[in-house]
């Protein structure tokens, strides 16, 4: 299931620029100093309207919202839920996307559902669940409560993932775990190789695997204020993202 780049992905110098493959559990960096390269790179990369990245997506939107009170895929955002308004921006930049999904939960119709076998699990089964059924290798993952995604990160973070497990921004010294690209065949095979039950959380997961971190600053060429990154998990949170996008809830 490996990438195969389409013209309009290619960068202007006819590669798709994979880093040197490691060993898992290895760690590559692009830093800020980084990012004067990275931005003249990203902007050889053409989000055409008529062309999907040849990558899939998995939406994770079944936590338990704890520190929200109440359901956070369901939240009003303008005219539609936090769910709908991710989906919106997500689908039409890939293939394929999967919803990651709890036991019981309700979500929108006409999409593919993967759902955990019971309510609180943790991210990382829903993560691995939905994996197994992406049509491809590449796939961007990103939670619910992003709705001030910034459509144009996807294409960077799938191109700068090639020859990696994981490609995983770095924004403040946290790994933005759930707005990350993760090729599916090989945290699959991480897992499986490791010959334990999978670890609870995903910063432990990406542990186990050849990841490239990149500094969130590096992506400002596609997302100049890193809203991507800002989630929704408490209601302040979310009344702050409603001011940053103009709308009620």
């Amino acid at each position: 299931m490996g990438v195969e780049w389409p013209r309009a992905w290619v960068l202007a110098n006819g590669q798709a620029n994979p880093p040197t493959r490691r060993n898992r559990g290895a760690h590559a960096s692009t830093e800020p100093g980084d990012q004067g390269r990275a931005e003249n790179e990203s902007t050889s990369v053409i989000l055409s309207h008529n062309v999907k990245l040849p990558a899939s997506a998995v939406v994770l939107c079944g936590g338990l919202s704890t520190r929200m009170g109440r359901t956070k895929a369901a939240l009003p955002f303008g005219g539609e839920t936090l769910l709908e308004r991710v989906l919106r921006l997500v689908a039409p930049c890939v293939d394929d996307v999967v919803l990651a999904a709890g036991a019981g939960q309700r979500v929108p119709a006409g999409w593919d559902v993967v759902r955990d076998a019971s309510d609180g699990l943790g991210p990382v089964p829903a993560l691995l669940g939905a994996l197994a059924h992406v049509r491809h290798a590449a796939t961007f993952v990103v939670a619910c409560d992003t709705p001030l995604l910034q459509p144009a990160i996807i294409a960077r973070l799938v191109e700068l993932s090639e020859g990696w497990d994981a490609c995983v921004p770095v924004a403040g010294g946290v790994e933005m775990t759930t707005c990350a690209v993760y090729q599916a065949d090989a945290v699959l095979a991480a897992v499986r190789d490791a010959g334990v039950p999978p670890p609870a959380s995903l910063r432990k997961l990406i542990a186990q695997l050849r990841v490239r971190a990149v500094d969130a600053d590096v992506l400002r060429a596609v997302d100049p204020d890193l809203l991507s990154f800002l989630p929704c998990n408490t209601p302040d949170d979310y009344r702050r993202a409603l001011e940053l996008a103009g709308l009620t809830g």
